[in-house]
């Protein structure tokens, strides 16, 4: 391995590498100009201020145009370089009540402290399925170590600190600023290539002008310029060696002493869903693994060892297995052990309609819910996909597993759906809630809601119905989390509910309809603020429809609400 260098060589070895890339920053717009010029702005000049064409005053002018775009970009980098990336990545600060994040804090303080780093290290994480980690040095010279939440997911305890100490081997060794600066120097091409992009929602005259030859011309134009200004925010990452990942491995093993852990993380991280976008492809070198490397393992071609920023994943797991005298295949076999482990370790939720039933009666007053159509008759059907009733409205709600998404029909009627598609039982739980005080309590059945986690994540709870209000930037923590796994009745009613309402036209067009009444109306209050919530569907891919404050940025979900839609996302393999 080799020796740890002291602070002032790694100082002196960045300063040297700098002047470097900043010659080159020059050498590009010298060659860019000059072309430009030369075609253009040469004659003009020529034919103002009278200079020859093929005098020396050109090269000066060229010179000084070079030399101030390029200071321009250098301090651009310098100054809002690294919160730019962070930006593109949606990268966002810890969530001290998660239980995922507060673990990754403890974490990087324990390998800071171990590794004998004395700076503060600011720790952030990406909102995204993927499973990777990075490392930034900020404009205030503070480094910033950023995990996905797919990795606080999948990592264990042992890789996440391997994965934390490769990142802080970047920061000790100075590679970390040099990546971030050269990646930074390409920030400006990248915010003229956003400028470009074709927005989705356009003026009417402007798609009219867009049917036209020349605005096709004219589009087309745009996107060539903008994929090569993508291409030039990409050019500055070649400078950085791949050989520093190989350092940075080996320099996280003295630190953690496991090997075999930050094997399994790059495996992990590699063969997992690691794609971040085009922000990930642009920032690939800052990546513990590429972003946008798709899983293959076979050896790399030509091209792609001259234009990959990282080491081939399979000789960076050789040399860690080889440091603990283990073969890769030994690697891969603990991996498949810790998945059968995490699936045998997963704690098994039951859905609302499996809790015991209770008497109820038939006799609650219609008057108590002000719905004109409280007296007409309907069927549920309960956790054996049995049908009971008919009972009234009234009669509905007095049920202890009844929630919008139970399945009901009206009585007689071969038509069955979610409750709350059918209008008389939307207006009974509207009415239900302007009875009820809204602040602290369920929307739907009025009890107190009980704080809570779920997947890790911070919840409101209620303990009657089912129903939880969880914060929208938690809904993809609990999406890539996997603690829990649903009951065969649960797995049914979701596949079951896909059938009727995902794939069934009739009830896509169902939905649709019941949107465009109620576009207007709110059918919960939010239980922190007290003001209405916008019912909308969680996405075009997964029809399940949610509740949405747009003040506390909170989401509502009805009982097996959100269960349900884990089981449809797992199932399409996310």
């Amino acid at each position: 391995m080799e020796e740890r260098r002291t602070f002032y060589q790694i100082q002196e070895q960045q300063t040297q590498r700098t002047i470097w890339l900043f010659i080159g920053l020059i050498l590009f717009y010298f060659i860019g100009v000059g072309i430009l010029y030369a075609l253009i702005a040469g004659v003009i000049f020529s034919a103002l201020l009278g200079i020859p064409i093929f005098s020396p005053w050109h090269f000066v002018i060229i010179f000084v145009i070079s030399a101030l775009l390029a200071i321009f970009q250098w301090e651009n980098a310098k100054t809002s370089g690294a919160e730019f990336i962070l930006e593109k990545l949606r990268a966002a600060p810890l969530d001290t009540s998660d239980l995922y994040h507060k673990k990754l804090g403890d974490i990087v303080e324990e390998v800071r402290i171990g590794a004998g780093c004395k700076k503060p290290i600011r720790i952030c994480v990406i909102p995204a399925n993927s499973v990777n980690t990075c490392a930034i040095i900020g404009a205030d010279g503070v480094p910033i170590i950023a995990a996905t939440e797919g990795a606080l997911a999948r990592f264990t305890r042992e890789e996440l600190q391997s994965a934390i100490a490769h990142e802080l081997a970047h920061i000790m060794s100075g590679d970390a600023l040099y990546i971030t600066f050269a990646c930074a120097l390409g920030n400006i091409f990248q915010r003229l290539s956003d400028m470009l992009e074709i927005e989705e929602e356009r003026p009417v005259f402007f798609n009219t002008w867009m049917q036209r030859p020349e605005g096709r011309q004219m589009e087309l134009l745009g996107q060539t310029i903008s994929g090569a200004l993508a291409l030039l925010s990409r050019l500055f990452t070649f400078t950085i060696s791949r050989q520093r990942e190989y350092l940075a491995d080996a320099n996280a093993v003295q630190i953690t002493r496991n090997p075999e852990a930050l094997a399994r993380v790059i495996y992990k991280a590699h063969k997992s869903f690691s794609y971040l976008g085009d922000a990930g492809e642009i920032y690939s070198p800052l990546f513990i693994v590429p972003p946008e490397s798709a899983g293959e393992i076979a050896e790399q071609g030509f091209l792609s060892k001259i234009f990959s920023t990282h080491p081939p994943v399979m000789e960076r797991i050789n040399r860690l297995m080889g440091m603990a005298n283990k073969t890769v295949l030994k690697a891969l076999s603990d991996i498949m052990e810790q998945n059968q482990q995490r699936e045998n370790a997963r704690i098994q939720i039951s859905s609302v309609d499996e809790k015991p039933s209770r008497e109820f009666s038939d006799d609650a007053p219609a008057s108590d819910y002000a719905n004109p159509d409280v007296g007409s008759l309907w069927e549920i059907r309960n956790s054996q996909g049995k049908w009971e009733g008919p009972f009234t409205i009234a009669t509905l709600f007095t049920i202890p597993w009844f929630t919008g998404m139970a399945t009901v029909r009206p009585a007689g009627s071969d038509e069955p759906a979610l409750a709350r598609s059918f209008p008389p039982i939307l207006e009974t739980f509207r009415a239900s809630q302007k009875k009820n005080p809204a602040k602290g309590q369920c929307p739907v059945c009025g009890q107190n809601l009980a704080d809570s986690h779920y997947e890790g994540v911070p919840i409101k709870q209620c303990q009657r119905c089912g129903g939880r209000l969880v914060p929208e930037a938690g809904i993809v923590r609990i999406i890539a989390r996997r603690e829990v796994k649903p009951s065969d009745y649960l797995l049914r009613k979701a596949r079951r509910w896909k059938r009727e309402n995902q794939i069934n036209v009739q009830a896509v067009n169902r939905i649709k309809n019941a949107e465009k009444h109620h576009s207007k109306k709110t059918l919960h209050n939010c239980p922190l603020c007290g003001f209405g919530m916008i019912r909308r569907l969680f996405s075009y891919q997964y029809f399940v429809e949610v509740d949405d404050c747009k003040s506390c940025k909170q989401v509502w979900f009805d009982g097996d609400e959100l269960e349900i839609l884990q089981i449809l996302i797992e199932d399409a393999g996310y």
